[in-house]
């Protein structure tokens, strides 16, 4: 299975949750000095008092919970950089090592040799002659340097 994922979402991700957590913590203040300046006849008649406390409770629970999902989602996102260069760094090791095993990369992987179309120039000379009635110089025969800088020449085959 193959997991994509981007720890700089998940740090964003993080980082709403911490201003979400910095507003509520603001909501609390607000609403807790606007209870202040009720005089305490006006608290007790109209029962406020007691749901300021559930409300502040459970606020501070949020709080609580939010703060610590924006810990949580960096601290995962901090995992997920450290477990993915492990597994890059140990995908390599084993590739070298396969490599190493197989006569390293130019057997797996011989190089290329570029064709050089010969029998479409035959038949463009051909061409010539026939449309022209002049005969052409004789074309120049390819010949490929391999990096052990022996000379091979091309065959005639597409």
């Amino acid at each position: 299975m193959i997991i994509l994922l981007d720890p700089n979402a998940l740090r964003e991700l993080a980082r709403q949750w911490r201003l979400f957590a910095a507003e509520l913590r603001e909501v609390l203040a607000r609403a807790g000095g606007a209870l202040s300046a009720l005089d305490w006849d006006t608290r007790v008649q109209t029962g406020v008092e007691d749901d300021w406390n559930r409300a502040r409770r459970l606020g501070n629970l949020l709080l609580e919970d939010a703060e610590a999902t924006a810990r949580f989602l960096e601290r995962k996102a901090q995992e997920f950089e450290e477990t993915d260069a492990y597994c890059a760094a140990a995908l390599l090791r084993g590739i070298q090592s396969f490599a190493r095993a197989h006569g390293g990369w130019e057997s797996i992987f011989p190089p290329r040799r570029p064709s050089f179309p010969t029998r479409r120039v035959v038949y463009y000379e051909q061409l010539a002659v026939i449309a022209t009635g002049a005969s052409l110089p004789p074309a120049i025969e390819m010949v490929i340097l391999q990096s052990n800088f022996e000379a091979q020449a091309i065959s005639d085959s597409d």
